[in-house]
């Protein structure tokens, strides 16, 4: 009885492990997948924001010409140029969520290694780094420090 309970188990455990490694495989699928669609998906937002920045400019042409004969104001010069500004800026929050979109795809599909990055020697050897020194070296008057008279 002790063996048969024993077998079963370790079918048990062996069944459990082999639904953990599926599920696993699932969830990593699932977030590259997740990752490559946020990143194609800023791609496309940078372009709809240069297109956005070129009319923009567009706009504050004309209203830069019909402000030098009179149709329009100073005030509505001022305005367009904000929005051309807006634009900049929300093209350069889209540049940077193009980048993160780019590196958490990286991490998502595993090539986001020191080594694809070229950060490999930068780093260096973990046996060549130097101990941390104890936090409670200093803490306590009674610790290993030498006793000197």
């Amino acid at each position: 009885n002790a063996i048969r309970a024993t077998s079963r188990r370790i079918a048990a455990s062996f069944n459990r492990a082999k639904l953990d490694r599926a599920e696993a495989t699932r969830k990593i699928e699932v977030a590259a997948r997740e990752s490559f669609r946020n990143w194609q998906s800023s791609g496309i937002r940078v372009d709809a924001v240069t297109s956005e920045i070129e009319a923009f400019r567009l706009v504050a042409k004309g209203i830069a010409s019909e402000a030098q004969f009179g149709q329009k104001t100073t005030l509505d010069l001022f305005d367009a140029e904000k929005d051309v500004n807006d634009a900049e800026l929300s093209l350069v929050s889209a540049e940077h969520n193009q980048l993160l979109a780019a590196v958490r795809l990286k991490a998502a599909i595993g090539s986001l290694t020191a080594e694809q990055m070229g950060l490999g020697d930068v780093l260096g050897q973990l046996a060549d780094m130097p101990p941390p020194k104890s936090p409670f070296y200093d803490s306590f008057p009674f610790g290993r420090r030498p006793i000197t008279d």
